[in-house]
């Protein structure tokens, strides 16, 4: 063994006894004052114990807290070890007992409890970290996989992890703290500063509804059947934003390729229709609108990536790859969830469920709203009234629960040919977490693909 090894086993050893030992402190400080479970029952997982004795003694605390409603002290526990048939290593019911009374030993008060629950988890946290230079090397000899697959799986370990830290981060602030932010945040508006939490749409009843526009670290989706709009709405409105604000934007197109989004663009821009861009020929006022057109198109910063790929980690980890190139982006949008996912596989439901949480993850962690267009169910269909409703969202609950704002696309004149709405889109906000529901009426413009306000106020 080299001196590195030797000084990388030692420092691993004294790690590893740390753990242990505040895992025994933590343990015996919730048999001391078995109230304090209270305070730790939520930081805490099972997993994170290095021990498994401490894990199987932690699971039956949780069992007899959640399953037996009581708290875990030190004559629950022994009967529920004894009635699950743990720890059999210990050997009979007063070497259990021992075990038990020795953890409370190891401790004088329950003062710390919190510290130590915190500390449970960072071993656990470093402890997953540790394993990623093994978990890689196994991927990357792996001959079978090709050399992208192994970068998406790389990315999807790593992607993992942080998630993980994320969710355990802490977000707590003391009353005074919130009340100070707060305060600097209406003092800013009363002095008519821009809101600084929401990023204007540029569709003034939209923006109204949305108590200023997209909220930052807001999940929003934006949901509609094929051919209701739903793509020229956001791919336009990252357009306008982009050039109003001249902050970068990020598309996802994983249906669309890079010229046809822009040619969607530039038709909204010059008010030649996408069919008429995609011939030549183009007459000289025409071709004076495009040359005009272009200048305006290509200094707006947005970046639009067509790769297509399946789950989020590849997103997020192209999205952070490219923000090291371009600089902060204002806003990401994914057009669209469904072609993230495998629609054959079982697990569905639980991976689209996946995608959100991260999505909403990456939202808070980056503080800019993130947009997903989604498809609505074929049962809008089979209904008179065929304006979406929550429920319509397709495959699964977990987009109504984790989004803050669900938005659904509706043209009435898609559905009946003498529809007095000839040209008119709703906007019906179906969920919005912090403000009100209801429907914004847009012109839209379907052969320039283009949203616009109806009434300029």
């Amino acid at each position: 063994m080299t001196n590195d090894e030797r000084m990388e086993a030692q420092g691993f050893e004294y790690w590893f006894a740390l753990a242990i030992q505040t895992e025994r402190e933590l343990l015996g400080q919730i048999l001391l004052a078995p109230s304090v479970f209270e305070m730790v029952v939520d930081k805490v997982k099972p997993e994170y114990f290095v021990s498994e004795q401490h894990r199987q003694v932690y699971c039956a605390m949780f069992s007899v807290y959640q399953e037996d409603n009581k708290l875990p002290d030190l004559i629950s526990m022994r009967h529920k070890l004894v009635s699950i048939d743990a720890l059999p290593e210990l050997g009979g019911h007063m070497s259990l007992m021992r075990f038990l009374v020795g953890l409370m030993d190891s401790v004088v008060s329950a003062v710390t409890v919190d510290i130590n629950a915190e500390y449970v988890q960072k071993y656990y946290q470093d402890r997953k970290i540790r394993e990623i230079p093994g978990t890689l090397a196994q991927i990357a000899e792996d001959h079978t996989i090709s050399p992208e697959d192994k970068l998406r799986q790389f990315d999807e370990v790593i992607a993992s992890v942080r998630v993980e830290a994320q969710e355990e981060d802490n977000r707590t602030q003391s009353l005074q703290e919130i009340g100070i932010n707060y305060f600097s945040y209406l003092e800013s508006l009363n002095e008519g500063e821009e809101n600084v939490a929401s990023i204007p749409t540029g569709f003034y009843d939209l923006d109204i509804m949305l108590a200023g526009g997209f909220g930052r670290g807001d999940l929003i989706v934006i949901a509609g059947r094929p051919s209701m709009g739903k793509s020229a709405l956001l791919q336009y409105t990252l357009y306008k934003i982009a050039k109003a604000r001249g902050e970068n934007v990020f598309l996802f197109s994983l249906e669309m390729n890079k010229r046809q989004v822009a040619s969607r663009i530039l038709s909204a821009i010059t008010e030649i229709s996408s069919d008429r861009l995609k011939f030549g020929g183009y007459s000289e006022y025409e071709w004076t609108k495009i040359l005009q057109a272009m200048d305006d198109f290509t200094t707006a910063p947005m970046c639009i990536c067509d790769k297509f790929t399946s789950g989020w980690s590849a997103i997020a980890s192209e999205f952070k790859r490219r923000r090291m190139q371009y600089g902060d982006f204002c806003i990401l949008a994914v057009d669209y969830l469904q072609l993230m996912a495998d629609g054959s596989d079982p697990r569905l439901v639980y991976i689209i469920g996946e995608i959100t949480r991260r999505a909403k993850l990456l939202a808070q962690e980056y503080e800019i709203p993130v947009i997903l267009l989604s498809q609505l169910s074929r049962g809008v269909e089979q209904r008179q009234n065929k304006r979406p409703v929550l429920s319509d969202l397709r495959d699964s609950g977990r987009i109504e629960e984790d989004a803050d704002v669900v938005l659904a696309l509706y043209r009435d004149e898609y559905y009946n040919g003498d529809s007095p709405d000839r040209g008119i889109a709703e906007i019906l906000v179906l969920k919005n977490r912090n403000g009100a529901t209801g429907t914004v009426k847009l012109l839209f413009e379907p052969q320039f693909s283009r949203f616009k306000n109806l009434i300029k106020r």
